[in-house]
């Protein structure tokens, strides 16, 4: 099994308000190589040891691309009801591309259709008891 990534605090609500609700620290939100990707935790060692995979090569699906967040606010509100509790253990995945020149990038996301696997910078797990704005 591949190393554990580093695991980062979740901010308090006000840190987060304050930051624009983003979940990890300014150098890697401001990375333009630094994406983020939200899943159930459970997933984690699956990812961790097979990498992402799409919808599709699971077979729970037919998306056959990897979204990742520009952002995690971006991810946080994929996962986040606003004014609900979260409803099951997720976290947020900062992750590290060599380049982004082969995948499909927009306004707010990235979607990488050939199968690249970036590498895993670290975590945030996103507490069940957060409402999200």
């Amino acid at each position: 099994m591949a190393s554990s990534p580093k695991e980062f605090q979740f901010p308090t609500i006000e840190d987060l308000k304050e930051a624009g609700y983003r979940v990890f620290p300014s150098p890697l939100e401001d990375d333009e190589l630094v994406f983020f990707h939200a899943t159930l935790a459970q997933h984690l060692t699956d990812i961790i040891n097979d990498g992402f995979r799409s919808a599709k090569e699971l077979e729970k699906g037919e998306l056959d691309s990897v979204s990742y967040a520009k952002q995690s606010p971006m991810a946080l509100g994929h996962v986040c009801k606003p004014g609900q509790p979260v409803d099951n253990e997720f976290l947020i995945i900062a992750v590290r591309f060599e380049d982004t020149v082969l995948h499909r990038v927009n306004a707010s996301d990235m979607h990488v259709f050939n199968g690249t696997q970036p590498e895993i910078i670290g975590v945030c797990r996103i507490p069940r008891t957060y409402v999200h704005a």
